[in-house]
């Protein structure tokens, strides 16, 4: 089936942006501090 280079292009640019959508929702979870839940429960050190 002949597609032409603006198809493709589009094809190619929607994956990426798929893409891009997957690699925020990775930072997200992994770009968590834990040590976050136990510092609210330690009182500062003096």
């Amino acid at each position: 089936m002949p597609s032409s280079f603006g198809l493709w292009f589009g094809a190619y640019a929607e994956s990426l942006v798929d893409d891009l959508i997957m690699l925020q929702g990775a930072y997200r979870v992994v770009n968590k501090n834990p040590l976050a839940p136990q510092l609210a429960t330690v009182p500062p050190s003096r």
